[in-house]
This record gives C-alpha cells, sequence and structure tokens, in this order.
C-alpha cells in the first residue's frame, strides 16, 4: 500500500542571480508564489488527475511530489508517505517519474532498448532468465511485442520509426522494470491524436488497478480520457479549485 499525501504546500520562485537591468521592467526581484497552500492526497488504485490552466501549478505540484527539479524554488508544507515524512530517497526508491519527453537511444531496437536498462534498473542479483521474462511480461502488458524489433529512430535521418503512443509505453515500459509502487506522469497525452491519448491512459488506468497510485498532470483532456480517471486536483492561479473523486466534481 502507497499513500502519499500532501499538506499545506506553498511554493515560491528564487529570485534569479543575474546583474540587474534597469530598463528591463520584468526583472524579478522578489519571489513569486507558484503554489498556495494546496493539500491532497493518492492511494493504491487511485487515478489522480491534476489539471489547471497553463501556469497554474501543475507540474511543480508533480515536482514537489516527486522531489524533483526544485532547486529554483523555495517549498513550504509537508509531502506524507503511508503516515510518514517522505524524503527524496524514500519517494525515488518506490516511484517513478515518465517526463513529456523521454530520451532514448534511438539506433536500439525497442526490446533491446528494455534489455539494455533491464540490466541497470533491476536488482543485480536476478538471473538473466528473470530479466528476460520480467522486460517480455511488460512488453506484453503494454502492447509494445508488435514493435519489439522495431528501431526507434532511424539511425540515418533521425527520424522516429516507432508511433508516438509507442514511444510514451516505451517510456512507461522502462520505469516498470523497477516495479515502482507511485508513478508520476507530467504530461502524458501531449503530442498523441485522440486516440493513441485515450489508449495511453487507458494503460495508465490498467497500472492503478493492479494496485498502483498513478498521478498525472493532464491539460485538456477529452471526455473519454478524462473519464478514466478516478480523481481530480483542480488548481486555479495555484490554488486549490477542487480536489476530490471525479464523480462529485461533475455534480
Amino acid at each position: 500500500m502507497s499513500l502519499i499525501s500532501w499538506h499545506n504546500i506553498d511554493v515560491y520562485s528564487k529570485p534569479l542571480e543575474v546583474i540587474p537591468v534597469p530598463y528591463l521592467k520584468k526583472y524579478n526581484k522578489h519571489p513569486i508564489r507558484i503554489l498556495n497552500n494546496v493539500s491532497g492526497y493518492a492511494n493504491s488504485g487511485h487515478m489522480l488527475a491534476i489539471m489547471g490552466a497553463s501556469g497554474s501549478g501543475k507540474t511543480t505540484l508533480l515536482n514537489v511530489l516527486a522531489h524533483r527539479y526544485l532547486h529554483n524554488y523555495t517549498v513550504q508544507g509537508t509531502v506524507m508517505l503511508d503516515n510518514n515524512l517522505a524524503n527524496i530517497n524514500q519517494i525515488r526508491s518506490i516511484s517513478a517519474y515518465v517526463e513529456q519527453d523521454y530520451q532514448f537511444i534511438g539506433t536500439l531496437t525497442v526490446a533491446e532498448h528494455l534489455a539494455f536498462h533491464s540490466q541497470l534498473r533491476m536488482n543485480g542479483s536476478m538471473s538473466a532468465l528473470a530479466r528476460d521474462s520480467r522486460v517480455k511480461q511488460i512488453m506484453t502488458a503494454l502492447d509494445l511485442d508488435v514493435c519489439a524489433n522495431t528501431m526507434i529512430e532511424s539511425p540515418f535521418t533521425g527520424q522516429q520509426c516507432i508511433s508516438g503512443g509507442e514511444r510514451k509505453r516505451l517510456a512507461f515500459a522502462l520505469e516498470l522494470l523497477s516495479d515502482p509502487s507511485i508513478m508520476f506522469c507530467d504530461e502524458p497525452t501531449t503530442g498523441l491524436d485522440s486516440f493513441m491519448a485515450l489508449n495511453v491512459v487507458q494503460v495508465l488506468r490498467d497500472m492503478a488497478q493492479s494496485g498502483r497510485t498513478v498521478i498525472c498532470t493532464v491539460h485538456q483532456p477529452s471526455s473519454e480520457v478524462f473519464g478514466l480517471f478516478s480523481h481530480l486536483l483542480l488548481l486555479m492561479n495555484g490554488e486549490l479549485a477542487y480536489f476530490g473523486p471525479k464523480e462529485y466534481f461533475l455534480i
């Protein structure tokens, strides 16, 4: 069980450490509040959508929960794991973070890329047979068998050889190698058409139904995609506008 909760989260930007230019009126001399007193939680089996307009603080909140990319911010408040104060090592040991634009070794095939990462991410005491079995299991679960032997990018032109949806599923597959309890996903549907976006979010829902905690930032989802989430956290200008089950928001 992985209950992650956050309480009274305030986030401020740090003033830029640059030489001030007198005629540059937008020069930031003082901290700017990005998040204001945001609280919530997500439990095993929950699939939480963090939504809001551009600039509302969605990705900042996700980064606070994942303890990533915070060197330019001042963070106040607490993040708890199973009712205990969480630290960066605990969060990273049980979670995975899938960014909008995942970087791959383009000249490898999908199967080769997963096999390579299994050497890096999985327990060194596992046998090669057990590692291969785990890789095949994940590929089947994420429907990557059909492109297992397809190169990710062309070595000559640099163009994608697998589809955008397959790239997203491959990013999830790489993170699943370590069997995380919590999945943080930043805009998993960005750049995908409506069919691929629905397919990717269905994969995330399956992960949640298997007992994981899934937390995503989502921008302007379709009604079908929105319907797959179980809980919603809505931000407006850095403040909490709604948090709770999706169904109550729609009443």
